[in-house]
């Protein structure tokens, strides 16, 4: 009795985290705690450093503010990690669904009719000789650098719609032969049951024995296939997101401007594949990051796989669970109410975005370094001119960020654009990097400067265009935060 009182248990443990786990994927850019635009990111913050009121950058570790911290634009990981999930596990179903909707049926005709049986077998043998990272990894990387991914894409790019179709295309193709063969098998077993003969014998076709007589049978040997495969899905998007193919686009953030290897895609939707990605190159500096987005993946892969066990248990042995109808279980109606009331009570409770301190900032220290920040601003500011000269917004866009709230200026991205469009049509042409002071939009003892982009136009006459920028911080080089002139 003790033993089937803990299998009913797991049983029911295992339904519960499968309808969370549902219920996150379907609902979860509803539980956001913070929204993940970047008129609502947290990226500066006041902290006390040395006994100093300090303003520092973001990423921020986890805290009461931010429970899985965030990344290095200020964006909250936990809101990430929830918007994301429809997105990863989404596709992965979708990905296990095309598989058996083209190899369940083939599989079953294949042993049925002994058609292209040993075909099946023989490319079952092939694909399963070889990992299949190691199969889909050299295509997929060639496409990714075909493709421009590795320099940042807009999520409605193009080029970005391309290449999730042709990973879904090929990761559909990889995981076709393993079932199809399996389903060939199972029915080549029936397929001489004398149910079997007396259809065939009374004119049923291959199809109808397949599907009205063989099916039944294979029902829930399909099920429990479909959810391993499902889970081998996400393991392989999850080892192809360590080498940095993911899903979707993302925008190029340079950590460093002095070491162009710091350079990594940030997803705007926080899909898991592009956290993994970048979390595997920041784990030193930000190991919140792979731990939350890793630890996501490896939780939904267990509840799936212990679903499975469970549900194969149950199936196996029916009469230890069957239990009275829910309505009149009362412990079980109980236990429903306090699910939903503890989630309710979540959700007011929910971490949210806190009004930063308005307090000074020393620059004792910057002060006696200005030669060296105005070093590192000028060499930003020259990336940035070298990037809109050549046509290449998105490796502008990689060196700047959005400013503190207290200062009101467009958004770099915006602006850039139009200087971009202005060099390239010939507008005007570059000159040189001329003087970098302190702004007048500084506040407090937070120090910003102002960098001159010197150009000529046309007709000659020259103009000088200005860059507001922020010093190298804790997190990162110097920042572009705003455009303050631009083409006339």
């Amino acid at each position: 009795m003790r033993t089937a009182a803990m299998q009913r248990l797991q049983y029911r443990l295992a339904v519960t985290l499968m309808i969370l786990l549902v219920l996150t994927t379907l609902f979860g850019h509803v539980l956001m705690p913070q929204p993940i635009t970047p008129d609502m990111n947290d990226t500066y913050r006041w902290e006390t450093v040395d006994g100093v009121r300090t303003m520092v950058t973001a990423p921020f570790p986890p805290d009461s503010q931010n429970w899985l911290g965030t990344d290095h634009r200020g964006y909250d990981v936990l809101s990430m990690i929830l918007n994301g999930a429809k997105y990863t596990l989404g596709f992965s179903l979708a990905v296990t669904f095309c598989r058996y909707l083209i190899a369940l049926p083939v599989g079953l005709l294949a042993g049925v009719t002994g058609r292209g049986r040993s075909l099946l077998a023989t490319l079952q043998m092939i694909v399963s000789s070889v990992p299949a990272l190691l199969i889909v990894f050299p295509a997929l990387y060639g496409l990714y650098l075909a493709y421009g991914m590795s320099e940042g894409l807009s999520p409605d790019d193009p080029k970005v719609f391309q290449f999730m179709v042709l990973l879904f295309a090929l990761l559909v193709l990889i995981g076709l032969f393993q079932p199809a063969h399996q389903f060939s098998e199972r029915a080549r077993y029936y397929a001489d049951k004398l149910f079997v003969t007396v259809s065939r014998t009374i004119g049923a076709s291959d199809w109808r024995i397949a599907f009205r007589h063989l099916m039944p049978h294979l029902r829930p040997e399909v099920l429990f296939a479909f959810l391993a495969d499902f889970v081998q899905v996400l393991f392989l998007v999850g080892q192809l997101a360590v080498l940095s193919i993911f899903l979707g686009g993302g925008e190029v953030f340079v950590i460093d401007a002095d070491d162009p290897s710091s350079a990594v895609v940030l997803t705007q939707s926080g899909e898991w594949g592009a956290l993994i990605a970048y979390g595997a190159k920041t784990f030193r500096t930000a190991p919140w990051i792979i731990a939350a987005s890793g630890g996501s993946l490896t939780v939904s892969i267990l509840i799936l796989t212990f679903f499975s066990k469970q549900w194969q248990n149950r199936l196996a042995r029916p009469a230890i669970y069957r239990s009275r109808p829910w309505r009149a279980n009362k412990p079980a109606l109980a236990a429903v109410t306090a699910a939903v009331v503890a989630c309710t009570a979540l959700l007011l409770v929910l971490p949210s975005r806190t009004e930063m301190a308005a307090t000074g900032l020393a620059t004792d220290e910057q002060l006696r370094q200005q030669e060296e920040i105005r070093s590192d601003l000028t060499r930003t500011a020259a990336n940035v001119v070298a990037a809109t000269l050549n046509d290449r917004l998105s490796e502008a866009i990689a060196y700047t960020m959005s400013g503190p709230p207290e200062i009101k200026v467009d958004r770099p991205a915006l602006v850039l654009d139009r200087w971009s469009k202005a060099f390239v049509s010939g507008r005007y042409a570059f000159v040189d990097i001329g003087e970098v002071r302190v702004s007048d939009l500084s506040f407090d003892r937070s120090t910003f400067y102002e960098v001159d982009v010197r150009v000529q136009s046309q007709s000659g006459g020259e103009e000088t265009w200005r860059l507001l920028m922020t010093p190298r911080m804790r997190n990162f080089g110097s920042r572009v935060i705003g455009v303050l002139d631009g083409p006339k």
